[in-house]
């Protein structure tokens, strides 16, 4: 390489190509991911879930998360969406309320 470099021959190495950026994953997509990282390296000592643990999160992500957001790719998610998920989800708990404490039996 000194060599070649003496002669003026020698040319530095052409760096790899930088791979074309990915997709960015839907909402879902990276919640399906996520949730089964979560049941083998989660938990409070991230030794997995625990079956009623692994229950729990499915179903908060099933139906809570994925109705709202499933279809949206994850970098589109803004401060504004997850308000609007949250206010849905008051307003969803204050119905709830007040038709059980008129006995009412639909929604």
């Amino acid at each position: 390489m000194l060599a070649d470099v003496r002669r003026g021959i020698w040319k530095p190495a052409q760096p790899e190509p930088l791979a074309a950026p990915s997709e960015c994953p839907t909402f879902h997509e990276f919640a399906s991911e996520w949730f089964e990282r979560q049941k083998l390296e989660g938990g409070r000592r991230g030794g997995g879930l625990s079956p009623a643990g692994v229950a729990d999160l499915e179903w908060r992500i099933t139906y809570h998360l994925l109705p709202f957001f499933a279809a949206m790719p994850l970098d589109a998610i803004t401060v504004a969406d997850v308000d609007r998920f949250r206010l849905a989800t008051v307003r969803e708990r204050d119905v709830v309320a007040q038709a059980a404490a008129s006995g009412s039996s639909s929604l």
